[in-house]
């Protein structure tokens, strides 16, 4: 609820609210922090690198639902506005779920992994960030 309330600003917190889940909902990112939550931690190095991943994790999600709710306002949903911006971006989209598609083939996920799938959603959100801002 904190990304939630840091996201809302000038807009309703349900919008907010409900385009943060269903943005996550369509971009599969709880099965993702599922992955980083389940990454085994033996030592406090691999500890503090989960955490990091998590909480790059989480900002990705705040920008790129902040440039969601910034670049398509005039949609009549936020289905709508959803799968409008999935079609701007549709290639860095594809690109984030073949990543995933890739993972989920895996026997097990690794950090080196975990990194890269988080910098390709930061990919992905710093595009709609600058799109966003014009």
């Amino acid at each position: 609820s904190l990304d939630i309330i840091e996201v809302a600003g000038e807009f309703k917190p349900v919008i907010v609210a409900t385009l943060y889940f269903m943005l996550g909902h369509s971009l599969d990112l709880g099965w993702f922090r599922e992955q980083i939550n389940d990454y085994p931690v033996e030592t406090h190095w691999d500890a503090l690198a989960r955490e990091a991943i998590r909480d790059e994790l989480d900002l990705q999600h705040r920008t790129l639902s902040i440039g969601v709710l910034k670049t398509e306002t005039h949609a009549k949903s936020i289905d709508t506005q959803i799968n409008t911006w999935m079609e701007k971006h549709h290639s860095l989209v594809e690109r984030w779920r073949h990543t995933l598609t890739e993972m989920r083939t895996l026997p097990a996920i690794n950090y080196v992994m975990l990194s890269v799938a988080v910098r390709e959603l930061s990919d992905l959100s710093q595009t709609t960030r600058q799109l966003a801002m014009g």
